[in-house]
């Protein structure tokens, strides 16, 4: 069996795996600078393209498990 996921463990597990790579990594910090006051971007905007990020790849991942799982049943 090569999948991954189980409907249980998909959110903490494909957050899990997101933190580890370089491009969340950097988003993230870039959300939180522009909580700073030297900030020229207001934080709203940086929260939601971080959180657009996060989701599109986790949604991503859960796609590509699924047809994972899939073919492991043929």
């Amino acid at each position: 069996m090569t999948s991954t996921y189980t409907s249980l463990n998909w959110i903490p597990l494909s957050l899990f795996k997101q933190f580890k790579k370089p491009v969340i990594i950097y988003f993230l910090i870039v959300t939180i600078v522009t909580f700073l006051d030297f900030s020229p971007k207001k934080p709203t905007s940086m929260i939601f393209t971080f959180l657009g990020v996060v989701i599109f790849s986790m949604v991503r991942e859960l796609i590509d498990d699924l047809k994972r799982q899939k073919l492991d049943a043929k």
